[in-house]
């Protein structure tokens, strides 16, 4: 394996981690913002 692949290896390995690290994150804001929005809903009842 030469430099210019291991870069390149290395590099995708990290865009990915970036990616899962990401989605995961957004996930996390989304579910706490519907979850935050029912919860205002039903108190406005």
């Amino acid at each position: 394996m030469n430099g210019a692949e291991s870069v390149v290896i290395y590099v995708m390995h990290w865009s990915m981690a970036d990616f899962l690290l990401f989605s995961g994150v957004n996930t996390i804001i989304k579910v706490s913002f519907e979850m935050k929005r029912s919860l205002t809903a039903n108190v406005a009842k």
